[in-house]
């Protein structure tokens, strides 16, 4: 019985050392970080072919028509709604790697409201 609790537990706590995706809209995920040191990383769970990759994530910024990422490199890249939201596997456009002045000239022409945000170690 004794035996039975060790194995449970472990199972328990080693299930709870995971870091789930970020969901940020439809299918757009952040991923913790791979085994080969490329940092958080955004795919869209569905994997269509032409769908944004992006590696060693450190900071983003979301809502239905847009997603800013920061990479550790100092680079910004945004992927743009094709339509009215943002949606997997619909031809959405990857705007970058921009500079930080690029990244705010783009954002003062644009009516970014109603994000959400978060940064990763």
């Amino acid at each position: 019985m004794l035996k039975k609790w060790i194995i449970i537990l472990t199972l328990l706590s080693a299930s709870g050392c995971r870091e789930n995706p970020v969901k940020l809209v439809d299918d757009y995920r952040i991923y913790k970080q791979d085994e080969f040191g490329n940092g958080h990383y955004l795919i869209c769970k569905l994997s269509c072919r032409n769908d944004p990759e992006i590696e060693n994530i450190i900071y983003v910024k979301w809502n239905r028509k847009y997603i800013i990422l920061e990479t550790k490199y100092q680079s910004w890249f945004i992927i743009k709604a094709k339509g009215a939201k943002l949606k997997c596997c619909n031809g959405d456009k990857l705007i970058g790697p921009l500079t930080r002045k690029e990244l705010d000239e783009f954002l003062n022409n644009i009516n970014f409201r109603d994000f959400k945000e978060k940064s990763f170690d």
